[in-house]
């Protein structure tokens, strides 16, 4: 499921560039494997066990040569699949990395394997504390880039749905703000929407995407808080920006939580009530009383959160930042996305336009 943004990205890259997919394929775990193993398997069975075979990558033969090439991780541990494309540096003039995923616990452990960052001529990292980190310790220049989301697809326009979802959590959430709220909703009647198991394993992302869209779409407000809040013995402090924030601001829901310390986040979300602000470990459910009760600014919130998104958090504009670094331009349909996005967000600014209030909608 963590993917599942990163694939979204990769196939608006495919839209806007001529661009060529390498897609590692794995190993059966029901191969046979070597004779050891499947001896060892057979015993293993005999005796009432199991013996699981870890899967690992097919290595990918290279043909033809690249102005580019972009190898993108969730994690930084997806670099040692590199070893299975041999020579793939000589198969390209340029190439970046982008990795979603890398607590600065993790920079430590992966020391050893540091020096595979010394293929690549740009590196990219969603994580700001990470990158100034690691930018002092490798040869190759770094550097922050945030999530990003395909508005296009997360708009609520032109045929926004009625909001009939009061509070939206999805995925990780603190134990305090879900108490508040299950208590809040017992008290005050709301809709209170939220994910009652948790599964990490997604069979098609897009439809993953596809009803992540339609919930965050019919909500008034979004749970949202930083990467991993819930799993401090990972992040060990470090706060960083999650694609939930993204998600729903381009949804147009009202974003209700705590914001990430993480410097740039400032930067990114610099707009009136971007983030209605909600302590994780708060029990007192008053921001959200407040914001439900305020019609008005519901309305405004929704709006703007739409238009600041489609202005700048676009894919294309992520993909825009990872270009320039390398000195080149979007392609003529990149750069036609851009306008798009932009002409969409001046329309909905328009009082005139028949959008432009499509948050009245809210009940």
């Amino acid at each position: 499921m963590s993917r599942s943004s990163f694939y979204e990205f990769e196939d608006l890259v495919a839209t806007v560039e001529d661009a060529t997919w390498i897609v590692p394929q794995w190993d059966s775990p029901e191969s046979s494997g070597s004779f050891s193993s499947r001896l060892v398997s057979r015993v293993l069975k005999w005796q009432g066990l199991e013996l699981r075979r870890i899967p690992r990558v097919q290595p990918v033969p290279l043909n033809g040569h690249w102005d580019l090439m972009v190898f993108f991780c969730l994690t930084e541990n997806d670099l040692k699949q590199l070893r299975y494309m041999p020579q793939w540096r000589r198969h390209c003039s340029r190439a970046v990395v982008w990795i979603g995923e890398m607590w600065l616990r993790k920079v430590e452990k992966f020391a050893a394997d540091l020096r595979l960052f010394d293929n690549f001529d740009e590196i990219f990292l969603d994580f700001g504390e990470t990158a100034e980190v690691l930018s002092k310790r490798l040869r190759r220049p770094v550097h922050y880039l945030p999530f990003g989301v395909d508005t296009q697809r997360f708009s609520p326009l032109p045929d926004a749905p009625e909001r009939t979802i009061d509070m939206l959590s999805v995925g990780r959430r603190s134990d305090a703000n879900h108490a508040a709220l299950l208590d809040y909703e017992r008290r005050m009647g709301i809709h209170y929407q939220y994910d009652a198991t948790w599964l990490t394993d997604v069979h098609d992302f897009a439809d993953h995407r596809r009803q992540l869209i339609h919930r965050i779409q019919r909500a008034k407000c979004f749970l949202v808080g930083p990467a991993k809040l819930n799993v401090p013995e990972q992040t060990l402090g470090q706060s960083e920006l999650s694609a939930r924030y993204l998600e729903g601001a381009a949804a147009g829901a009202a974003l209700i939580g705590e914001s990430p310390r993480a410097a740039q986040f400032q930067d990114l979300f610099d707009w009136p009530d971007a983030i209605v602000e909600w302590d994780m470990y708060s029990d007192d459910s008053s921001a959200l009383h407040s914001l439900l009760q305020n019609p008005a600014r519901l309305r405004r919130i929704h709006n703007t959160n739409v238009v600041q998104c489609l202005r700048r958090h676009d894919w294309i504009h992520r993909w825009e930042d990872v270009l320039s670094k390398l000195g080149y331009a979007l392609s003529p349909t990149g750069e036609a996305r851009k306008q798009l996005l932009s002409e969409r967000a001046d329309e909905l600014m328009s009082p005139s336009h028949p959008h432009a209030n499509f948050a009245e909608k809210v009940r």
